[in-house]
């Protein structure tokens, strides 16, 4: 089948060529994109977007230049948190001079996550506000947004379909949103096992989709929390398989996401305590390469409570500063409260406490 859709593709590059189409080359660089990137070949995707996108623009096509760079916006939001934010700026302004809906729309969320990383709340309190909740594709994308902003200010939030009025969209993707999306519902409601149940399902499903990349590491990192909180070991060996089984390099997110759960594991039932702080050390490294504003943040806020679990409370004290900075600053007063419960209460050694930032 992959052969199938490259032929077709390449097929489609000639005749475009043949005929001078610029928006068909575009197009056709842009599918080839896309079907790379499900093959794992992630260089060779991005460079094909990037060709669809520069071609796009010289000639002035709008439609095509928004659909290239809402794929590369997607694909730098698990890397690059700023190249995704100038992508999807140009993203959403192409596809709204274009005026296609399906392409605003996609534009819209992909833009949103980068805003949510970057700590640029908000401006994405003002793009999820002017939403376009026709695109029933991204129904679940736009209700995960709401949701997480929610969590992290305390503030209530309820799901905007009951069970028997489930989204029904026929797409890997968007029905991973929504899966994504009652798991943010039942943490809120205090369903800790639907949560987690309901959040492997979405990575299931984003994971034959896209891989690692795309919307995977979003996933991720909402399942570490519910894992370690459960202490499900069914869980966190599947985590780690969907970053051992990638064909593919690993981006800065799902690099941090994953030293973030080996540390947080171990520290939880054990683990060396050298390993538990060379891993939470990782992972803020990691944060810091990706720009991801708020997962920095809350790498700092475990290290931190790690450290001062230790009596090492002196060395925590600037990585503490650094995290409620960050949390105060985008009005995350739910997270600054549970930080300050994790430090109130007693930590053994070798244990962090019972919650953690956004569980």
């Amino acid at each position: 089948m992959s052969h199938d859709i490259r032929d077709l593709n390449e097929a489609r590059v000639r005749l475009a060529e043949r005929l001078g189409k610029v928006d068909a080359i575009a197009g056709a660089f842009s599918s080839l994109g896309l079907h790379y990137a499900t093959q794992g070949l992630m260089s060779f995707a991005q460079a094909l977007l990037e060709a669809s996108a520069n071609m796009a623009r010289d000639q002035h096509r709008p439609a095509a230049l928004a659909r290239a760079l809402l794929n590369l916006t997607a694909f730098m939001n698990s890397d690059d948190v700023p190249a995704a934010l100038d992508k999807g700026r140009e993203a959403l302004a192409a596809a709204s001079t274009a005026g296609a809906s399906i392409w605003i729309s996609f534009a819209r969320v992909n833009l949103a996550i980068a805003l949510f990383e970057r700590g640029l709340w908000g401006e994405l309190e003002e793009l999820l506000a002017g939403e376009d909740t026709a695109v029933e594709t991204n129904e679940g994308s736009f209700a995960s947004l709401h949701a997480e902003l929610a969590a992290a200010r305390g503030e209530p939030w309820t799901l905007p379909w009951s069970p028997d009025s489930r989204p029904g969209i026929d797409d890997y993707a968007a029905e991973a949103w929504v899966d994504f999306t009652e798991a943010l519902a039942a943490r809120a409601d205090g369903r800790a096992a639907d949560a987690l149940a309901a959040v492997l399902s979405a990575l299931e499903r984003i994971f034959r989709f896209s891989g690692t990349w795309d919307d995977l590491p979003h996933f991720w990192s909402t399942a570490v929390d519910f894992v370690v909180t459960a202490g499900d070991r069914a869980g966190y060996d599947r985590l780690l398989e969907y970053a051992d089984d990638s064909q593919t390099r690993i981006p800065n997110s799902l690099k941090g996401h994953r030293r973030r759960l080996e540390a947080l594991w171990a520290a939880r039932h054990g683990g060396d305590s050298e390993a538990v702080e060379r891993g939470l050390s990782a992972a803020i490294q990691a944060y810091d390469a990706w720009g991801s504003v708020v997962h920095l943040a809350m790498a700092r806020a475990d290290l931190g409570v790690w450290l001062t679990g230790q009596g090492r409370a002196a060395e925590a004290e600037a990585l503490l500063d650094q995290a409620r900075a960050t949390f105060s600053g985008i009005g995350a007063t739910a997270w600054l409260a549970e930080l300050d419960d994790r430090l109130g209460a007693p930590v053994a050694s070798g244990a962090v406490s019972a919650e953690l930032p956004g569980a």
